[in-house]
């Protein structure tokens, strides 16, 4: 939906495409690649966690699942768009990146290269 020229992305949250990366919305189905970012965070997940409720330093893929639904409700609240980074060389989720609509763009990835 359209207003004002610009695409609602509450309504349809679009995907972005770069010739080695995906990024689309997070869904449950990436828990298991997540997990990797998220279990053992570098030192830019970490600070982007400080100030965050949700945590990291997951230890299963039922706890990532748990996280997802968390961005999945925040996202239909309109509070912000998780976005899953997805390595297109692997086809596996990588890490995500976090649009709000203030302009914080917080990034946590972990790359294989």
């Amino acid at each position: 939906m359209k207003k004002n020229g610009w695409i609602d992305p509450y309504m349809t949250c679009p995907a972005y495409e770069s010739e080695n990366f995906l990024l689309r919305p997070v869904s449950l189905d990436d828990a298991e690649g997540l997990l990797e970012c998220y279990k053992n965070p570098t030192p830019s997940v970490q600070a982007n966690g400080a100030d965050a409720s949700f945590g990291y330093g997951l230890r299963t893929s039922v706890e990532m699942r748990a996280f997802i639904e968390r961005w999945l409700a925040a996202y239909k609240n309109r509070c912000f768009i998780r976005f899953c980074v997805i390595d297109k060389r692997t086809d596996k989720a990588i890490g995500t990146v976090e649009v709000y609509d203030y302009g914080v763009l917080p990034i946590d990835v972990t790359l294989d290269l």
